[in-house]
Formats: structure tokens, sequence, C-alpha cells
């Protein structure tokens, strides 16, 4: 079976000339699909989605947490997210980095797809005091 989904994040293509949306950008690739569905799983707050207030995981009220707490959060979050969200995929390792002094945590999982395919992804975030621009950033690389 092929499955085509809508590109994560969001996104329309355009006509040659720049000016106008002409569709909306999508793939087809298995493991773009897959990643998509994860990070989009671990990047929903519960009770962002009116239909289906407990889609999602509670990966972000780890940010703010000291390491020792925010590891245990980050792995009770990521597995719960994986055993009601994303049965079908096996969830191999979580490892959390942080890096105090700069406001980084990254997360890496790796995975088994349902082929038997291992692959990974990486979450980075970033906090940044109120006298910066930024406060959190979440990049998923």
């Amino acid at each position: 079976m092929n499955e085509v989904q809508l590109d994560y994040p969001f996104s329309f293509g355009r006509s040659a000339d720049g000016k106008y949306l002409t569709t909306l950008g999508a793939s087809s690739d298995y493991r773009t699909i897959w990643k998509n569905r994860i990070l989009l799983v671990l990047g929903t707050r519960p009770g962002e989605r009116v239909m289906r207030p407990d889609f999602g995981s509670n990966l972000y009220s780890a940010v703010f947490e000291p390491e020792a707490t925010a590891a245990e959060i980050i792995n009770d979050s990521i597995n719960q997210a994986f055993s009601k969200w994303l049965p079908d995929l096996i969830l191999n390792r979580i490892t959390p980095t942080f890096d105090p002094g700069a406001g980084l945590l990254s997360i890496s999982l790796i995975y088994a797809l349902p082929t038997g395919e291992v692959d990974s992804v990486t979450i980075n975030t970033g906090i940044f005091n109120r006298s910066g621009d930024l406060i959190q950033e979440i990049n998923n690389g």
C-alpha cells in the first residue's frame, strides 16, 4: 500500500513565478511519513486537539525541570506516546542530552519501523532567559 501524507510542518507548493499557492506539500517516503507522525505526536500537548483531547505527549513538561526529573519525564512521556499512538513502531532507545549552560535539550530516538528497518529522529529544544528574544524553540532534526 502506498501512503501519502501532508508535509509536517504544513506547507504549500507555489507556482513557477512564486505568486500563487498551488498544491499542498506532501510526502510518500515511508521513513518521512513515520518520522512526521512521531514529531506530530510528541510535539502535541494533551488538550490541544478538541476532538481528541488525550492525543499527544507530556514532553513539554520536562523542559523547565532539573536534569534527573526531566530525563524521567522524557522517558515516561515518549514511552507512553509510542505505546498509545505509535504501536506499530518499536522504540529502541531514548537519549536525552542536556546542556544547561547553553539552555539546550536534545532528545534522540532510535526506533524500528513496521518493516523492521531502524531509523532515528532528534528533537532539539532551546530555552533562553527572558532578557533574550527566544524563550523556547523546538527544532526537529
